[in-house]
């Protein structure tokens, strides 16, 4: 994922979550992983759709048809068959690892920064909402970027129209197929009734 993504995506989530200013290394480090974590999952879901025959929803075209070029090249798939052996190795007879990776998962390490809602207190990765002025100033928050938001809003607005677009166009093929639905069906009624008129063959 690029860099200027990822931290788009680190400034919109500082916005819902507060943390001390002493944290802000990790917390941007365990955030990257994570991203990084469920970005790898998402495009694995995609490459399992396409090995199906089948085509992922809500993906752009271009993006879809440049994973395609991606996944056909030899190189990635020797890559990925390096990693699904990597992953399915039994360890010399210990079975196979669950957690290859080694490190703490994002859920598991925010649960340990996380401590009541007390004045004075380290705040978690939890919903907390947003910090009152009743807070200790020594705690950490990104300033609102107003040109940040108003991208993330028109982002949202976007991603409604398309979806409005889809519905729509949904509707319409459900239409469309029940029209063909119930035009092959009068045909055919049509045909038998023709047939039923028509003498039976005679011997000669």
């Amino acid at each position: 994922m690029p860099r200027e993504d990822r931290d788009l995506w680190f400034k919109q989530f500082a916005q819902d979550f507060n943390w001390e200013r002493d944290l802000t290394t990790e917390v941007r480090r365990m955030f990257d992983v994570e991203m990084a974590r469920e970005f790898s999952h998402t495009v694995n879901q995609w490459k399992q759709k396409w090995v199906l025959g089948e085509t992922p929803k809500c993906i752009n075209e271009k993006v879809y048809e440049g994973l395609k070029d991606h996944w056909i090249q030899p190189v990635t798939k020797k890559t990925s068959s390096t990693n699904s052996n990597n992953r399915n190795s039994r360890r010399g007879g210990k079975g196979i690892s669950t957690h290859n990776a080694g490190s703490t998962s994002f859920f598991t390490r925010g649960k340990q920064l996380e401590t009541p809602k007390t004045k004075g207190r380290i705040f978690g990765l939890g919903k907390l909402g947003k910090r009152t002025r009743s807070h200790p100033t020594s705690s950490y928050m990104y300033n609102r970027d107003p040109e940040l938001e108003r991208a993330l809003q028109e982002k949202d607005d976007r991603i409604e129209v398309l979806e409005k677009l889809m519905e729509e166009e949904k509707q319409a093929n459900k239409k469309r197929d029940e029209e063909i639905a119930k035009k092959d069906a009068e045909m055919a009624k049509f045909m038998q009734d023709v047939l039923s008129r028509l003498p039976p063959n005679s011997s000669s």
